[in-house]
């Protein structure tokens, strides 16, 4: 399938879009998109990737637990805000449309990490689309809490590529019987990852699903604005490497 390589960051939101064909933009807001988005057909599903896409990492929260004996220990949590407040007004919009809004996260699947996942969601007023009838269905198994699992609309990849998982779990609705998709949607801040889910797509033989990708830079733009204001990269490198440290220890 002939892919379109469309550079939007610094192009008018209006530019014209072939829902017929595979297509790829990069874009520095999400309200470049907004109307392609809320466009697509009925039943189709757009996923959201969460770390630096949904939100971005703000700092780290520590706070005292007893453990006994007058002791006590301290854990660190990270503290997460919206990159836009408007993809949570798009989320809500889309699926008023009857479009099926997910999350799809390289995040690990310890049930600890997705209960985690599932308070910040709350916190911010975000919540995806159930599309499978069971809470929690196992897409990929790898052992050692890596495997790929859904839950709730969000999937939680692991150290799976993203789009085998997106044709594990088209396998899984049709199992249930739930009609596919007429198109699907990746929101992603990593290339790599909308790379990913066109070549799964355009190398299935069972599915013939329309891809549009969308490479999404805005938390660079808001970590540039943040620099500016007294955030410096070193400051926000050292933010990031925390909220890693806290996730081994407490995941």
């Amino acid at each position: 399938m002939h892919v379109s390589e469309i550079a939007m960051t610094d192009v008018s939101p209006s530019l014209s879009f072939n829902p017929t064909k595979n297509q790829i933009v990069s874009i520095s807001s999400i309200s470049m998109i907004r109307e392609r988005l809320l466009s697509l057909p009925r039943g189709s599903w757009v996923f959201i990737d969460l770390d630096e896409t949904l939100w971005r990492h703000t700092g780290i929260s520590v706070r005292s637990i007893p453990c006994g004996n007058d002791q006590y220990r301290c854990v660190g949590s990270s503290i997460y805000k919206l990159v836009e407040e408007e993809m949570v007004t798009l989320i809500s919009e889309l699926k008023n449309k009857g479009i099926h809004v997910l999350s799809i996260t390289s995040r690990g699947s310890v049930s600890s990490t997705r209960a985690e996942t599932f308070e910040h969601l709350k916190t911010l007023g975000v919540e995806f689309s159930r599309i499978l009838p069971e809470s929690v269905v196992m897409l990929k198994e790898h052992g050692l809490d890596t495997d790929a699992i859904y839950e709730d609309g969000v999937v939680f990849v692991s150290d799976f590529s993203k789009g085998p998982i997106i044709l594990e779990l088209l396998k899984r609705a049709g199992e249930f019987r739930i009609s596919i998709p007429p198109e699907i949607a990746l929101i992603d801040d990593l290339e790599e990852n909308i790379n990913s889910a066109k070549e799964a797509l355009e190398g299935c033989l069972e599915y013939h699903i329309p891809f549009f990708g969308i490479h999404y830079t805005a938390e660079k733009h808001v970590v540039h604005k943040k620099a500016s204001e007294g955030e410096t990269p070193k400051l926000r490198n050292l933010i990031l490497e925390m909220h890693r440290s806290i996730s081994r220890s407490t995941y």
